[in-house]
Formats: structure tokens, C-alpha cells, sequence
């Protein structure tokens, strides 16, 4: 199965149209849990959601370039150059490299977030997170256009747009048009928003072969080891504990809603959620905590004041700067504890944390 799924610009919760491209299937005007227990009986599936682009900004640039840092620096150059007027929380996604150009689109992060968040919401988790336009075939000569209902979306070689199927034609007027269909659309060569904070998760590896290595080596000799995988096997399971307990909160929190990115899904409840500033926290620091290997969340207590209280255990306090460092850059104000103490080898102290 290979879905694309356009949202509907009036409510994200239902698909304008949708086409499964590998089996011929397409329709209109469809919920989007509908949709969602259909991937779920796949496997296999993978989905590709388009977002309404009226707010974007896609053009075609010269990005020769194969460094995601470059690539990233250049194309934000160009769109503001090429802007009218500033985009809110501006967030860019670029295409493959053909003949050195890319397509390039600029999207306002609330967009994103509101699209993703009503996928998540039903259980769909796409691998593309596009435009509708920016799914459209290359052009080198006139327009390639799609009819969205009362809306088209367009593709030429300079760029793409969405707009109102009036104001599209006008715009196009003494031009060649090539109608396009849902079986055209090419979701491979579209920018991807599926990157950075919204990057898809991947499920953690198995990890039982390596414990069987680590188990023979300890066998033939490897005495030393034996601490260190013990201490490693005490972190791991109370770290399995504590996201236990994050996800049966989550699930009080909000009963009904499936579990796929609680991190991404506490963040984006901000859109609509309550004012305590205890979901933001916590998913904050869920989301830092996750790159740290050797640094684990003990307790959490939270005040009626907007005060965050993390216990952590740590192994070195080069481990404890590193996550400070990542809050704060998050925009979380920090404050250390002064009863740092060492437990079985390890540190164990308490950060306050509070939003800005």
C-alpha cells in the first residue's frame, strides 16, 4: 500500500481525496481514522500526508550541493529573498537534486503541527510530510495542474502553488496546461518536512543478541564487564519504568488517543491543550533525556507555582552539563540542585525547571 492523503483545508480531521497508487484504490471526503484502519491492517504501508498549501512558499532552486547544512543555509537565503512577507515560524523542506535544482517549500510550523497532530490523533504516522502542490510532476514548459474540488494546485518550472481555481487560472492564462491526476503524483521528489522536530521515531533495536554477546564475552574472561552491564541493565530497567508510567499519565490525560510519538503528541497539545506548563516540561526534557545514554530520569514532582522538579542519575557531571546545556537552548530556565550525591557508582541530583 502507497496512500497519499490530502487534508481537507477546513478540517484536518477528514482527507479531501486520497489515492492508494499501488492498488488503484482512491476516494473523497473521508475520515481520517477511516483511512488510518486501513494502514494498520498494512504493515507494509507507507503514507504520504499533503497539507493544504495556500501558506506555503515552494520554489524550484539552483542547490547543486550535497551538504544537508549547505543545502538547509542556501535554499533559507533564497526564500527570504523571494518572500513578500515574512512566514511565522518558517520551516523549510527541499527535494532531490535534479540537474542540480530542488524544489524548495517554506511552511508555517503551526501548519505542520496541526496537519501531523490530527494524524496522530487517528493513528496514521506518515513518512512524508509534504504540500499538496509540491506533489505534482516536473514541468519544463507551461503548468501542470491538479483540481482540488473548488481549489488547484499547480506546478510550474519555476515553483508551485495552491490557490483558488479562479485565481489559478488566471494566473496561468496563455499558458500550456497539462491536467494532472492522483495516479501522476510523485511523493519521492517532494520536499519532506519528515526532518528535525518532526522527524518520524524509529523503534529501538533489538537488543537481546548483543546482551548474548556481552554474556559470552563476560564467560571467556571479560570480568570488568560484568559492573558495567549490570549498572547498564539497572538504568535501562528503570528508565522502562519510568516511560511505563509517562504513558499510562498519557493515557489518563488523554484517554482514546494512540500512542506513536508521546513526545511530539504532548508537544503539539500545546496547540489546544491547558495552560500548566507541566505537559511542555516533561516532554522537553522526555525529548532531551532520549539522546543521552548514560543519563536517566529518577522521579518527577511538579508544584502548583509551574515548577518542575527532575531527579536524575547521571555518570559524570560532563553528562549533567551536556543536558543542562540542551534545556537551555530549548528555552527552558534551569536550576541546579546543590545535593548532588553518588549512589552505586553513579551521581543522582535534582534539577528545577520552569518554562520561559
Amino acid at each position: 500500500m502507497s496512500l497519499i492523503v490530502f487534508l481537507s483545508p477546513d478540517d484536518p480531521s477528514r482527507a479531501l481525496f486520497w489515492i492508494d497508487q499501488e492498488q488503484g484504490h482512491e476516494g473523497a471526503d473521508t475520515p481520517l481514522a477511516a483511512l488510518a484502519e486501513r494502514v494498520q491492517s498494512n504493515p507494509r504501508a507507507s503514507v504520504c500526508l499533503a497539507l493544504p498549501g495556500e501558506a506555503a512558499l515552494t520554489r524550484s532552486l539552483n542547490l547543486p550541493m550535497k551538504n544537508r547544512r549547505d543545502i538547509e543555509r542556501a535554499a533559507g537565503l533564497m526564500i527570504d529573498d523571494q518572500q513578500a512577507a515574512p512566514i511565522e515560524g518558517r520551516v523549510i523542506a527541499f527535494g532531490p537534486a535534479t540537474d542540480g535544482k530542488r524544489l524548495v517549500t517554506a511552511l508555517p510550523r503551526r501548519t505542520i503541527e496541526l496537519g501531523l497532530t490530527a494524524a496522530e490523533e487517528v493513528g496514521l504516522d506518515p513518512d512524508i510530510l509534504t504540500t499538496d502542490h509540491a506533489l505534482l510532476p516536473a514541468i519544463s514548459e507551461g503548468a501542470a495542474v491538479l483540481g482540488l474540488g473548488e481549489r488547484s494546485a499547480v506546478r510550474t518550472e519555476e515553483g508551485a502553488f495552491t490557490a483558488e481555481a479562479g485565481f489559478a487560472d488566471a494566473v496561468l492564462e496563455g499558458q500550456e496546461i497539462r491536467r494532472v491526476g492522483l495516479k501522476d503524483l510523485d511523493p519521492a521528489q517532494a520536499p519532506n518536512f519528515r526532518t528535525g522536530m518532526f522527524a518520524k521515531r524509529r523503534p529501538m533495536p533489538d537488543l537481546r543478541p548483543y546482551l548474548l554477546a556481552a554474556s559470552l564475552a563476560v564467560i571467556a574472561g571479560a570480568i570488568f564487564l560484568i559492573g558495567s552491564l549490570t549498572e547498564g541493565v539497572r538504568y535501562a530497567s528503570a528508565a522502562a519504568e519510568k516511560r511505563d508510567a509517562a504513558e499510562t499519565n498519557f493515557a489518563r490525560a488523554f484517554p482514546g488517543t494512540p500512542v506513536l510519538d508521546m513526545e511530539r503528541q504532548v508537544r503539539n497539545r500545546r496547540v489546544t491543550g491547558p495552560t500548566s506548563d507541566f505537559l511542555p516540561l516533561t516532554a522537553v526534557l522526555a525529548e532531551v533525556l532520549e539522546d543521552q545514554e548514560t543519563t536517566f530520569l529518577q522521579s518527577l514532582t511538579y508544584s502548583e507555582d509551574g515548577q518542575l522538579t527532575a531527579e536524575l542519575v547521571f555518570a559524570s557531571f560532563s553528562d549533567l552539563e551536556l543536558v543542562t546545556a540542551d534545556l537551555a537552548d530549548r528555552g527552558v530556565q534551569i536550576e541546579e540542585g546543590a545535593d548532588a550525591r553518588s549512589e552505586d557508582g553513579a551521581f543522582v541530583t535534582r534539577l528545577f525547571l520552569r518554562a520561559s
